[in-house]
């Protein structure tokens, strides 16, 4: 009888211990459950707030599909597991913080390169920026971080290089006023002999450029008529080149030949118009 007892109460026991097991796995369930649905409803309030901001989410509703899947699948198990559902709304909230931070920066650098633009030409930095924009509006959040760093090396660069080429001037400024100060008689008497000479023989050097101009277009008159003569050889007396390209040629080389005649006679009238002009200066001097 004793020993009746005894195993009704080790049986009571285990069925007590096994009740109490049970009771506590189904409370962890109950609260891995939990906070996995906790998980999710943030990962749609993260997803909502970059909509709401005007922010491309493509990447992220993908990932929180992926993660309803797992959560789904996972609840119809004795013994889920949440930790791929955890691991994805995780990824959603960095994605999120990744999205705010490259945000602010590209307003940042933006409002950099507008006061730096007034002072130096920004182009090349400008091209960086709206690649990092691009690539921000396509979600590839750490290229775009990467191409904003580039961005202000850029800025940098364009600083040295503007800082480099003031020195250089300010350098050959400096010989260039230092020169000027010990040559100032030398360069002053040659400026005014340059100057009477200028005065003195500009009516006869402009005639000599009009005359050289006359002359050029003379050379090249003769030139053409030489060219008229051949291909009227070319055609008539050897048969080489075909009527159609005969004409073509004549008719070119005709109106050359007439442009400059017509040029001819103003440039002649030009170095007519410049002795009068000089005659009465010298008229007015007596």
């Amino acid at each position: 009888m004793m020993r009746k007892n005894v195993l009704l109460i080790l049986t009571i026991c285990l069925v007590c211990l096994t009740c109490s097991s049970l009771f506590v796995a189904a409370d962890n369930n109950q609260n891995k459950t939990l906070e996995a649905r906790n998980a999710l409803e943030n990962a749609k309030a993260d997803m909502l707030e970059m909509a709401e901001s005007g922010f491309s989410v493509q990447l992220v509703n993908d990932t929180l599909f992926e993660a309803e899947q797992i959560f789904i699948a996972q609840n119809m198990l004795e013994q889920p597991d949440y930790s791929f559902v955890l691991v994805k709304t995780k990824s959603i909230a960095e994605i999120k913080r990744k999205a705010f931070s490259v945000y602010d920066e590209l307003n940042a650098l933006s409002k950099k390169l507008e006061k730096e633009e007034a002072e130096e030409n920004m182009s090349e930095a400008y091209t960086i920026f709206e690649k990092a924009k691009q690539e921000f509006y396509d979600e590839r959040y750490d290229k775009a971080m990467l191409l904003i760093e580039e961005c202000y090396v850029k800025i940098n660069e364009i600083h040295a290089l503007r800082t480099k080429i003031r020195a250089i001037y300010e350098a050959g400024t400096s010989k260039l006023v230092r020169f000027f100060r010990i040559r100032w008689k030398v360069l002053s008497i040659t400026l005014a002999v340059l100057l009477i000479l200028f005065f003195s023989f500009r009516k006869k050097v402009a005639i000599l450029f009009v005359k050289r101009k006359i002359n050029n277009l003379k050379f090249e008159k003769d030139v053409l008529k030489n060219l008229i003569k051949k291909t009227q050889y070319e055609y008539f007396q050897k048969g080489k080149i075909p009527e159609s390209l005969y004409h073509i040629r004549i008719d070119k080389f005709g109106t050359l030949i007439r442009d400059i005649n017509r040029q001819i006679p103003l440039l002649e009238e030009a170095i007519e118009r410049i002795k009068r002009i000089g005659k009465k200066k010298a008229e007015k001097k007596r």
